[in-house]
């Protein structure tokens, strides 16, 4: 495929990628909002206003004030004002807001998997990534998603350019993507840290040190990117907030187990927390209640703690379940025909299984050693972090977007994967499909036979 066909390519997928997320919102609209959207659209609806970013409850750092600046872009504060009908709108013209931002990530998908293998790729990667029912979701839903994987996508690829041509530049322009990427989900350090542990990793001999160099760059440069905004909460919290109190509620609410079933969480006290969490006025003293929870939690659980963790973390992380069906649980989609979310869940189970399944496949076969290092740093320091705190499986999707280019990588070149077992390359596969089928796929099948059933989750508002 020539420059001209693959960038005609590009343009087409991501047209269809924009179409099919807008229909799907025109179809579902109106959509009800639900967690942390409600916080984000209001934090928005007050910076459109003047009023910075502030939520109703005076609160100015809670959450990380990305993806409330750029739904603010979408907020004409005199319609907000017009009562239900006006927020009505508001809402609707947010959520066009993400499906554009959610396209983008057709491109950037497209993008990432030329880099890594070639155009053929790229082309099929696109169509995915068009399609997958979760991001096709996620494109009218107002959490931070989209905000966070645009930069963070768009950090893969220089860091990947920079890995290859070894030029400081790239590093630094990397660097500061994630830290764009970290001002919508703080996850976007971490991976900061995943790529620069991947330089080293994947230099030989005399290029390590140069290596070490461009990685220490990239971090360096993606720090100074929040101190702006850390230097902000200070001002306005006078406490040390390098981007938002949540990741320490997040640390205690991922730390709280049922005495009874270890691998979810105790409801009760979760309601008790959240209760006496809110009833805190100053920000920085509901960090302060929030760290010393997750340490207590966690101390309360040794020595078994790690070993918990690690189970319901896979489990969380990794099952086939997704917010899509979570919003259909709580009520956000209206009344759905049971056999509207029986599509759903197959369309939305399968879609994932192809792509873990097949992206493993992909990063085994992948040529280059480099390039199958990149996936099993990234995701690992993904779960590591959320070992330590609370996860969803939305906070998966970083590693499923890097997932799709070795999945389309595999299907085009499936002829390649006995090779896997000649070269001895399959013991490491083999493991991961053990602990997938036995932590991650069973974790979600109480959920997936409710759905079926009665088209709602076991327990619709559970945490």
């Amino acid at each position: 495929m020539g420059s001209i066909g693959f960038k005609r390519g590009v343009l087409a997928l991501t047209v269809l990628g924009l179409a099919i997320r807008l229909v799907c919102l025109e179809i579902a609209a109106p959509v009800r909002i639900t967690g942390d959207e409600v916080y984000f659209s209001k934090v928005a609806i007050n910076i459109a206003a003047g009023n910075g970013h502030t939520y109703d409850d005076g609160s100015k750092a809670s959450w990380p004030p990305g993806n409330a600046y750029f739904l603010s872009l979408f907020v004409e504060p005199e319609r907000s004002d017009e009562g239900a009908d006006g927020l009505v709108y508001t809402i609707k013209m947010m959520m066009v807001g993400q499906v554009i931002l959610s396209s983008l990530l057709v491109p950037l998908v497209m993008m990432l998997a030329a880099v890594l293998f070639d155009r053929r790729t790229a082309f099929l990667a696109g169509l995915i990534t068009a399609l997958y029912p979760t991001l096709v979701a996620y494109g009218h839903y107002l959490w931070a998603e989209n905000a966070f994987l645009v930069p963070t996508l768009a950090g893969l690829i220089l860091a990947i350019r920079a890995q290859s041509t070894r030029r400081f530049t790239l590093a630094a322009l990397s660097g500061a993507l994630f830290g764009l990427a970290a001002l919508s989900r703080e996850t976007g350090l971490i991976i900061a840290a995943a790529c620069g542990l991947w330089f080293i990793w994947a230099a030989a001999g005399p290029d390590r040190r140069r290596a070490f160099l461009r990685a220490g760059l990239m971090i360096i440069v993606a720090s100074l990117v929040v101190i702006p905004w850390t230097i902000r909460n200070y001002r306005a919290t006078g406490g040390f907030i390098p981007i938002a109190t949540i990741s320490w509620m997040a640390m205690a609410e991922g730390n709280i187990f049922d005495p009874d079933d270890w691998l979810h969480p105790d409801r009760d006290v979760l309601i008790e927390y959240r209760t006496a969490w809110r009833n805190i006025q100053d920000e920085v003293d509901r960090m302060e209640f929030s760290r010393q929870v997750a340490v207590e939690e966690i101390k309360r659980q040794q020595p078994a703690w790690i070993l918990k963790k690690f189970v319901r973390t896979s489990g969380l992380l990794f099952s086939p379940d997704s917010f899509l069906f979570k919003k259909v649980s709580r009520g956000a989609y209206g009344n759905l025909s049971i056999n509207t979310v029986r599509l759903l869940l197959v369309a939305t189970v399968v879609s994932y299984l192809m792509v873990a399944l097949a992206g493993l496949a992909g990063i085994t076969i992948t040529p280059e050693r480099k390039y199958r290092l990149l996936p099993p740093v990234v995701a690992g320091a993904v779960f590591v972090l959320h070992v330590a705190a609370f996860t969803s499986s939305r906070h998966r999707l970083p590693i499923v977007t890097l997932l799709i280019p070795y999945a389309a990588y595999a299907i085009l070149n499936w002829r390649d994967i006995p090779r896997v077992f000649q070269e001895k390359r399959w013991i490491i596969p083999a493991v991961i499909l053990v602990w997938f089928f036995t932590l991650c796929i069973p974790y979600f099948f109480n959920d997936a036979v409710s759905l079926w059933s009665r088209g709602t989750y076991v327990s619709p508002w559970r945490p």
